[in-house]
């Protein structure tokens, strides 16, 4: 259920419009839960960003060149987060995480950077997820 759209013309000439979508996901400990994140077009993904701005550091996942990078992920989250599709079929940019506590409860937010055709410039998509685990 989307309980709010927000679209914000950016500042920078290289970015598009930032698309935040927020969503409510409800389980409970111990399952595995999908936090859905889908591009608005069907355009490769360069780079995917999965946060939660009240972690330190924030990034639950990142996955660029390819593949994830571990580097500055979040200790909490290593080993349980991976994309749905790897391979980013239809834009599907979506995030699994394994084996749910109620620490994983809050906001996360998708960041999607791709490539344009234009030399130079490239586009952001954003969006949030607000997750709930009893």
């Amino acid at each position: 259920e989307i309980n709010h759209i927000h679209i914000n013309g950016g500042g920078d000439s290289d970015l598009k419009p930032l698309v935040e979508i927020l969503e409510s996901s409800v389980t409970v400990p111990g399952q595995n839960v999908s936090l859905p994140c889908r591009l608005p077009n069907n355009k490769p993904a360069v780079v995917v960003q999965w946060t939660r701005p009240d972690l330190e550091p924030e990034d639950v996942f990142l996955f660029r060149d390819e593949q994830p990078d571990p580097e500055n992920q979040h200790p909490s989250f290593r080993n349980r987060v991976e994309l749905q599709d790897r391979r980013m079929k239809d834009g599907d940019v979506s995030l699994l995480l394994s084996n749910v506590t109620t620490n994983d409860s809050g906001k996360y937010e998708c960041r999607v950077f791709q490539r344009e055709a234009r030399c130079g410039s490239g586009s952001a998509v954003n969006l949030s997820d607000q997750m709930f685990v009893f």
